[in-house]
């Protein structure tokens, strides 16, 4: 057995059971919504999801550590930590589109070594192993893989943005030459638009935690992009952090449209 080859198995699982509560609850319209302390929203759904992954990780990985959006830090003592999202993209969800996915990834020594994304109500699951090079789309239903792997510069430059934010974006848009935006409510799906070489690079508007940004990370990391902070630093993993300011999230399909973004913002 490969490497990380059980933990992927118990992260797809766990994600597609969680997944299957979501729907439910998407479907019925009845998951009442909470207002946390940060005056960001939660549901029924997210802390239902929330609790099938923690106890399916705890079981298997007994002394692994979790951080959760939805519920206190498990610390473990190994040097390895689960990274949960049950549900990235809540407002999305509440809005009843289809913007939003289950985020479950790894950090070991507070790197990403593995990540998880699934979008419960098409069925698309995304994985990755950036150590195996390694990633990959299985529709729901189909037994074959879609191989996730970037393929070069697109000669336009094409920018994955929040569809809350992105329209506070267009002036630096139009700055740096970006000729095309597209839309996702959830971060993890945004990254996948560049594993799919849809798009060429994403900057998180305000600010991104650990839990919405490790999943998608490793699999964007795993195709053959890049994950760096909005001033050069590599992307590290230590518990319940948030990125924000000049350590902002910056993602792209290719180095050389990661500097050019990075020194483009940076100058703007």
């Amino acid at each position: 057995m490969k490497r990380l080859e059980n933990e992927l198995k118990v992260a797809i699982e766990s994600a597609k059971e969680a997944g299957k509560v979501i729907l439910d609850y998407y479907i019925s319209g009845n998951a009442k919504v909470k207002t946390k302390s940060n005056d960001t929203p939660v549901t029924e759904a997210d802390l239902a999801a929330n609790e099938i992954i923690y106890k399916r990780l705890r079981e298997s990985f007994p002394e692994d550590g979790i951080v959760s959006e939805e519920m206190e830090t498990f610390n473990g003592g190994n040097g390895r930590c689960w990274y949960i999202d049950p549900i990235d993209g809540t407002k999305s969800f509440i809005r009843r589109t289809d913007h939003f996915a289950v985020h479950i990834g790894l950090a070991e020594n507070e790197k990403v070594v593995l990540g998880v994304v699934y979008k419960p109500t098409t069925g698309e699951i995304y994985y990755g192993v950036p150590e195996w090079k390694f990633a990959t789309r299985r529709n729901y239903g189909e037994s074959f893989q879609v191989p996730l792997k970037i393929n070069g510069t697109n000669k336009d430059l094409t920018a994955i943005a929040s569809n809350s934010f992105w329209q506070t974006q267009l002036d630096l848009f139009r700055r740096i030459g970006v000729n095309n935006v597209l839309v996702s409510g959830s971060l993890g799906l945004r990254f996948m638009k560049l594993a799919e070489n849809q798009a060429d690079f994403y900057l998180s508007e305000g600010g991104a935690n650990t839990w919405d940004v490790c999943a998608p990370h490793a699999i964007l990391e795993a195709a053959g992009g890049y994950v760096r902070l909005l001033n050069g630093e590599e992307v590290t993993y230590k518990g319940a952090m948030r990125f924000a300011g000049e350590k902002r999230i910056v993602a792209a399909r290719t180095k050389e449209r990661l500097n050019f973004v990075r020194e483009s913002i940076n100058n703007y």
